[in-house]
């Protein structure tokens, strides 16, 4: 039992990020002096870029430990979130 407590707390810290990116739409639209239709086009790259590695990973977890692609996905995003800000820039 202890066990899914854990897991819950890892999993809830992992997916917490991946709402950021929907809730800070106004702030970059406004930052960026963005029309709706790039916001949408942030936006749908993000979902884009979740779909396909999800097809990537999913099958990864049947030759896996579960833990280790859990980690190495955590570490991957967490990257990604601190990378987005710092090499964002003006097109």
């Amino acid at each position: 039992m202890r066990q899914a407590y854990l897991l819950t707390a890892v999993l809830a810290l992992a997916l917490l990020p991946s709402n950021v990116v929907a809730g800070a739409l106004p702030l970059l639209r406004e930052d960026w002096d963005a029309s709706a239709v790039e916001a949408g086009w942030v936006f749908a790259a993000y979902q884009v870029g979740y779909v396909v590695s999800v097809l990537v990973v999913l099958p990864l977890t049947d030759r896996l430990r579960v833990g280790s692609i859990l980690r190495a996905c955590a570490g991957l995003a967490s990257v990604s979130f601190v990378l987005f800000p710092l090499l964002a820039q003006e097109v």
